[in-house]
């Protein structure tokens, strides 16, 4: 279904990026996080990503797959200060973790 998709002209960053617009528009004053997978915000660029979040006004940015002291986490605190990251807390998370997490004072944690 993928590969039928894109060879039909599909462009998941475009789609994705009307979506967005199409959303702010409709609900113009509601909060907003968007959830992606690190590959899928490296493949567009954190900087494109960074600056729409910041023009849609996204209020946090869920990369499950990112942990908070990854390169490309430091990398998206400089691109978007206005869109900080959600920390995604398993229930399993270490005591150490959890406190390194913590420490970060994140407006808002994904449980």
């Amino acid at each position: 279904a993928n590969a039928e998709a894109l060879a039909a002209g599909l462009r998941p960053a475009r789609a994705c990026e009307a979506y967005l617009r199409a959303l702010r528009a409709h609900l113009p004053r509601q909060p907003l996080a968007l959830m992606t997978y690190i590959n899928r915000a490296l493949g567009l660029g954190l900087p494109r990503l960074a600056a729409l979040c910041q023009e849609l006004a996204i209020g946090h940015m869920i990369l499950p797959d990112l942990p908070f002291d990854a390169p490309e986490a430091e990398e998206w605190r400089a691109l978007a200060p206005g869109v900080p990251l959600m920390p995604v807390l398993a229930a399993n998370v270490a005591p150490a973790r959890l406190e390194a997490v913590c420490a970060q004072r994140p407006p808002a944690a994904y449980v």
